[in-house]
């Protein structure tokens, strides 16, 4: 119908570059899988927690892991075609980090969406934060942040009970 392909990011048919998504993150430091066997979801501790040092190797999950940069695809990274298995990257944790600049100091709408559950710092401080299993969906979560003049530097915590995994973000205006 008209009214969803008016909603499309993307027209269909041949194109020879994609359509640019306004307000989305181009690409991610990300780092996983970390085993949370125990289950903590986002109550487990790794080392980026404390702090980001995108030159270390850690102990993951079956492997020995590192930060690596990935391009998004329209906002969104999915992180078991990056990580693997699907059986493999149950109760797992991934990072990812990034810097947002804006060029001056302004209310904006963070869109996010995570499979499963997620928490958002800005600078250390906590912006938003999901508890339970759901899917990615775009533009799910709409959230009122603030943008400093300058750099934001931005950690995502996502925690994967099983299945599929990632999560999806953009910034618009304060009224979408």
């Amino acid at each position: 119908p008209e009214e969803m392909a008016r909603a499309r990011f993307q027209p269909t048919g041949h194109w020879t570059h994609p359509r640019e998504v306004p307000g989305i993150v181009p690409a991610w430091h990300v780092l996983a899988p970390f085993d949370d066997s125990e289950g903590k979801g986002l109550d487990s501790t790794f080392p980026p927690d404390r702090e980001i040092d995108l030159d270390a190797c850690y102990a993951g999950k079956g492997r020995t892991i590192r930060w690596s940069t990935q391009t998004t695809v329209a906002g969104a990274i999915g992180l078991v075609e990056l990580y693997g298995e699907v059986e493999f990257l149950s109760h797992c944790v991934a990072y990812a980090t990034c810097a947002v600049t804006s060029p001056r100091t302004q209310q904006a709408q963070m869109r996010f969406s995570s499979d499963d559950a997620a928490v958002v710092w800005f600078n250390g401080r906590q912006v938003w934060r999901h508890y339970g299993p759901r899917g990615v969906h775009w533009d799910s979560d709409l959230v009122a942040v603030r943008l400093e003049a300058g750099e934001t530097r931005i950690l995502v915590k996502v925690y994967n009970t099983v299945g599929q995994w990632g999560f999806f973000m953009r910034f618009t205006d304060p009224d979408g």
